[in-house]
């Protein structure tokens, strides 16, 4: 009975030590990887090189999905603007953001987080704020384009410091911008259907 009690125990520690090898969080959500090196891996997103645009008519080329966009906030008075296309006719897409700021490190290490429609001022989708080393993710649905808009958050004027990182999900969901139906494109060049 001893030795039966014994292998049973030995068992429950072999399963623990095995499970805490294969599980790791993220986030408060389980993630299941296997042996380092396999092709189980999650793979890291491909970092990203489109910069930020001061305002949103000065936002560079849309982001992609499983890239992942840093970023510094450098006074309380500049804002960092980007673009997103939602693919049509697909699934859910999400945008992480994440507050990188080391504490203790920037003057204001605050961030507001604004994600707005087509427009990009009258149709706020979503919106928040995040301290240094907080993060949150947005789900996004409804195809077309979105602008993001980050900024210092409840500091007063001068030096802010605030890093932060974006990660558009899945590759599939976020798209370069949608082809014109016509006309004439930014280089002059016709476009088909039109003339």
């Amino acid at each position: 009975m001893a030795s039966n009690n014994l292998g049973r125990s030995v068992l429950a520690m072999l399963v623990v030590t095995v499970t805490a090898g294969v599980m790791g969080t993220g986030s408060g959500a389980a993630t299941a990887w296997a042996a380092p090196g396999s092709a189980g891996d999650p793979v890291s997103p491909s970092a990203g090189t489109i910069k930020a645009g001061t305002s949103i008519g000065t936002v560079g080329d849309p982001l992609q999905g499983d890239t992942l966009y840093k970023g510094k906030i450098a006074t309380t008075s500049t804002d960092a603007w980007y673009q997103l296309y939602k693919a049509a006719g697909s699934g859910t897409a999400t945008i992480h953001f994440k507050d990188t700021t080391v504490a203790g490190s920037a003057t204001c290490p605050d961030i507001a987080i604004h994600v707005d429609n087509a427009d990009g001022t009258d149709g706020n989708v979503d919106s928040t704020s995040l301290g240094d080393n907080d993060a949150v993710t947005f789900s996004v649905t409804t195809a077309g384009q979105y602008y993001i808009e980050l900024d210092s958050y409840n500091c007063g004027t001068g030096n802010a410091g605030a890093t932060y990182s974006i990660e558009p999900e899945p590759s599939s969901e976020w798209t370069a911008a949608p082809v014109p139906s016509g006309g004439r494109g930014s280089r002059g060049r016709a476009v088909p259907g039109r003339s």
